[in-house]
């Protein structure tokens, strides 16, 4: 939450529950520092696990109907964790954990940039088009490729800490609990990494779009 309200700061919509930039999350990294999930903890949501179903063999049509219910029915509790400020505390505390240096990555020489970064122990953030099948994702974390026509639910950001060359995939900690996945992580091949999707849910002409994008390692190199 401390970093999702310095963001909304960073982009002028401190007021609003809306998405933003991976770039400006590290930005605040690197101007006001983190704090501790204790010091200002992620608000607690009753969100019906029927949406569950509904991902898994719904239209997108009424995928985001059901997600736009679900909000409305918390509107209240997600209004007030929006209108949440940070505490002194937590100010305090995220002044001593500020990053000293970060740097964007591309895939542009595959993907030797992004494990180089994790041999020598820096974590890479990432953005990804969720699939549909990501949000169904098995106990023992392994995601498998899906086909670039699956149905896409918009973008999320995500955090490589690590790979394995014999399993070709990258470790990588999602912030949706520890309910997700590997008691919170997830296994990603390497070729989704490198693979695309396509556009259109509709049956019209498909464009391809890459299925990550804003690649940043923190680092003190």
């Amino acid at each position: 939450m401390f970093i999702y309200y310095n963001e909304r700061v960073i982009e002028g919509k401190v007021d609003l529950n809306a998405p933003v930039f991976i770039r400006n999350g590290i930005k605040s990294l690197f101007k006001n520092g983190i704090c501790s999930e204790v010091s200002w903890p992620y608000p607690e949501t009753t969100f019906p696990k029927s949406i569950k179903d509904i991902i898994r063999t719904g239209s997108v049509a009424e995928i985001t109907a059901a997600i736009a219910k679900a909000l409305k029915d918390n509107e209240t509790e997600l209004h007030a964790a929006i209108s949440q400020i940070p505490s002194v505390q937590a100010l305090t505390q995220a002044k001593k954990h500020i990053i000293t240096r970060y740097c964007k990555l591309t895939l542009d020489n595959g993907l030797i940039d992004f494990k180089l970064s994790l041999s020598k122990g820096f974590p890479v953030i990432f953005g990804m088009m969720v699939p549909r099948s990501f949000y169904l994702t098995p106990a023992n974390g392994v995601f498998t490729l899906p086909p670039p026509d699956e149905i896409r639910l918009g973008g999320h950001a995500l955090l490589a800490v690590g790979y394995d060359d014999n399993k070709q995939h990258f470790i990588v900690r999602n912030s949706w609990g520890e309910e997700f996945g590997d008691k919170g992580y997830c296994y990603i091949p390497y070729d989704f990494f490198t693979g695309k999707y396509q556009t259109s849910q509709t049956g019209q002409v498909k464009d391809l779009q890459d299925n990550t994008f804003s690649f940043w390692c923190l680092t003190h190199e």
